[in-house]
Parts: C-alpha cells; structure tokens; sequence
C-alpha cells in the first residue's frame, strides 16, 4: 500500500455510497497500478455489482479478499470529507483517464508487435481519451417518443402544493428536476410557507427532508405540528396526545428534519446526509426542501470571487441535486431592501446575485402592503415561471394561531380555476387511489358529468384523501 492516490480513490469507494455509486461501474481492476489494490477492488466490485451489498464492512470484505492488513490500512485511512467529494470525483476521473490510456498503448503496442488488426488501436486510444464517469448518452428525441409522452401525462412528474391557483399556474405544483425558490423581505413568512408545503406533502404521501440553517429543528417541526393538529401554535406543547393522534392520523409519508451550522452548510454535505437517509432508512425521497441559500456556502469555496459567483453556484449544486434525485427542490432568497413592502416586487430585488434567478425555474416573490398587514393577508407573485405564465399574483390569508396561509379566490379566479380542472383528466396520483375506480369514473363522464362528478367526490370521500390528490395537475 505505497500508493496515496489509489489508496484513497480505494478507501473512498468503501466508505462513501455516494462517490461509490459515480465510479464503480467505470474504474477497472487493471488500473490499479499496486497488485493487492487491483485484487481487492475486484472482489468490491463482486459484492457490489453481483452480491448487491450495500455497505462494505471490513468483515464482509474478508469474505471475498483474506488479506486483512490491506483491508485495515484503508479503514485507518481518515475519512475523506464529504464537502470536498466533487473535487475527488474529478481527480478520480483524471486518474481513470490517465490509467485507461496506460492500459490502451500497452494493448497497442501488444497489437503491433504481434501484428494483429492495427485498426483496432485507433479506436482503443479514442476510448481512453473519451474516458468519464457520465455515460448518458441523452434523449433520443425521435426513438423516445413513446417514453416522453408517458413523462408529459404522469402526474407524478409534479407534487401538488394544496394552493390550487398556484398549481395552475404552474402547470401541476412542483416539477420534479427543478428548482423552486420562495423570495421575500425577513419576517414575511418564507419559513412558514415552507413548513404549510412540506404539511400539506408529508399529509399526502409524499416523503421528504426539511433541512434549516437558521430555526431549531424543534421550532420547525412544532409549526407543523400546529398546521397538521389544527391546534394553536402557543398551545402545541401542552397537547401532545392530541397532537400524536392527529399526527398518526394524518401523516401518510416520512419526514426527516435537520439542522446545519451554515459553516458547514453545502449540497456535498447535504447530499451525503441524503445517501446516509437512503441507506439506513430506506427512504425514497419526493422532495427536499433548504432553508436558506444565503445561508450555505458553495461545494468549492475558493472558486466563488464575488456574491453573484457564490450565489449561482449554490444554486446550481440545489438544482443539480434534484435532477440526480429526480425531486423538486424548494429553497429561499432574502430580497434588497428595495424589495421590501414592494407590491411589484421583481427579478431586480432579489438579493446579492441574479445567480439565483437565472438557475431557478420557477420564482415566488411574498409581498405585503401597508393594508395587507393589518389584515393579515399576502400576495404572491410568480417571478419567474418556466412551467407558465409569470407576473401573475396570487392573494392568501395568513391564519396567525395554526400559522396557515390560506388562499383566496374571487369568483372569476374561481370560474378559470374550474375551467382548468375541467380540461384535465381524472388521474392517478397516489398509488393507494384504485385505478379501476377512477378509469370507470373517467370513461362515463362524457355521457353524464354531474352524476360522474358526485361520484367522484362521493369517491374522494371513501378513500380519505384530500380532492386535490386525485384531480390532475399534469
């Protein structure tokens, strides 16, 4: 074990799922250039690939490599720091390049000197230098045809966030792949809008994390307990048989929350915690919310010059998060001080990098008037919005015991709301709603669609779900 690259690439691929996950499939035996290294990665590759093991123990290794004092010198070796894992996936990358082409003008030269098709050199050279650990070749735009299609009808592709004018707005609720940033002035309730989505998700089955840089996890989760239990937020520590009841009762997914000093607050160490939760846990991740950006600090600090670098970069390690977990991400921004108390609030007030908002797809401004503030009412503005219409306004009162915000709806935002539900089709939204059910209520609602729709509530009411889970936002 005389070599500290390998041996680190080695001891890494044990250790950490994550970077394990990016390279297995990619680095060979034979790059190894120490002997043992090559034979002890062969057998994790055995255990990986054709045993599925999940995680590597030095107990388990031994059943497939004897050479214990190996296996120990890289369980010594100090565990490689999650927030500068991207860094060593690069270097990894490097070395594979590196190694892979050893490996292809030592075949050349093999080939040459026994004279075999030397047309086959060319192309092991061009292999070695094409040598990375993405293989994904895209999408195939006329072979995939099918495959898009069933991704434009699914409604899973989006999670509905109980504001029905949003979810129209936005063509379903949250897109998954995507990231969602809630911008408003500090106090206006970014943090509470956080915890009404992330209720209103775990309540419909969906599972997720609540990850906060700035609140104690205690205080996140009693403004949940309050919005779920319907019981006052003051009152919440003195109820908790009520609130494990109404808990128990209407929880359908998972939740875990968890909270990060901002020093060490970056998508490294976040999607490690992620790897932790999905391997220990078994936890399928819908979404995963981050509160705040301004608070996190890039994967390579040394990179970010300036505020708008910073700010950008944090923003495209969140999105690059949810496209690899395929999830919406949902995270906030502070606005200028311009920003504050401005009904037109826009791209220009977002605070300390226009990053933010060019990597965003979908951009939800808070404002609140003079007038608005006594009533306890909001208007929320669509910024930016990749999946609709933007600069379109939603109007929501805040309910200041369960700290709910509620939405309010004229009759003409009514009628167009009605008009959209009316040109979506009944879908599938949960994996427990019976599809013959919802199949049979489709088909027959051409021939009467006022006993269909009566049927359908009727429906709705059996399974226990709320009606925003069965109709489709696709």
């Amino acid at each position: 074990m005389g070599n500290l690259k390998e041996d680190l690439i080695l001891s890494t691929i044990i250790k950490n799922n994550y970077f394990r996950d990016k390279v297995i499939q990619h680095i060979r035996p034979e790059f190894f250039e120490e002997a043992e290294n090559g034979k002890l990665y062969e057998a994790i590759q055995e255990l990986v690939n054709k045993d599925n093991v999940k995680q590597l123990d030095s107990k388990t290794i031994s059943l497939k490599y004897k050479e214990e004092s190996v296996i120990k010198s890289l369980f010594d070796l100090e565990d490689y720091p999650n927030e500068n894992i991207h860094f060593l996936l690069k270097e990894a990358e490097e070395w594979g390049k590196e190694q892979s082409l050893k490996q292809a003008v030592i075949s050349s030269v093999d080939i040459i000197s026994e004279k075999k098709d030397t047309a086959k050199v060319g192309s092991l050279i061009h292999d070695a230098l094409g040598f990375s650990f993405d293989k994904d070749l895209g999408h195939n735009y006329l072979k995939d045809i099918h495959n898009r299609f069933l991704v434009y009808n699914n409604v899973d592709e989006t999670l509905p966030t109980g504001f029905e004018m949003f979810d129209m707005f936005t063509n379903g609720g949250l897109h998954k792949k995507t990231l969602t940033v809630i911008a408003g002035s500090s106090g206006l309730g970014k943090t509470l809008l956080g915890t009404n989505l992330t209720a209103f998700l775990i309540q419909g089955g969906y599972s997720g994390a609540y990850i906060t840089l700035e609140m104690r996890v205690e205080e996140i989760a009693r403004r949940m307990d309050a919005l779920i239990s319907k019981i006052p937020h003051s009152r919440v520590p003195n109820e908790e048989k009520t609130v494990t009841n109404e808990l128990n009762n209407k929880v359908k997914g998972k939740l875990f929350i968890r909270e990060y000093l901002p020093s060490k607050a970056c998508c490294a160490n976040i999607m490690g915690y992620v790897h932790d939760l999905q391997r220990i846990e078994g936890f399928k991740f819908d979404f995963l919310v981050v509160d705040y950006i301004q608070l996190m600090k890039p994967n390579y600090t040394s990179q970010a010059t300036n505020s708008y670098e910073k700010y950008k970069m944090i923003s495209e390690e969140l999105r690059e998060m949810g496209t690899e977990l395929n999830i919406p991400m949902i995270s906030f921004s502070q606005v200028q001080r311009a920003g504050y108390g401005n009904p037109n609030l826009g791209m220009s007030n977002i605070s300390d990098s226009m990053g933010i908002v060019n990597t965003s797809d979908l951009m939800v401004g808070m404002t609140q008037s003079l007038e608005e503030e006594e009533e306890l009412k909001q208007t929320w503005r669509l910024i930016k919005n990749r999946f609709g219409r933007k600069g379109v306004e939603l109007r929501v009162q805040m309910d200041e015991e369960i700290l709910a915000f509620k939405q309010i709806i004229n009759d003409e935002e009514r009628a167009k709301l009605n008009n959209f539900k009316n040109r979506k089709h009944l879908v599938v939204a949960q994996p427990t709603i019976k599809e013959e059910s919802l199949a049979m209520l489709e088909n027959e609602k051409k021939d009467n669609p006022i006993e269909v729709e009566k049927e359908f509530e009727k429906f709705v009411e059996e399974n226990d779900k709320p009606e925003s889970f069965y109709r489709g936002f696709s």
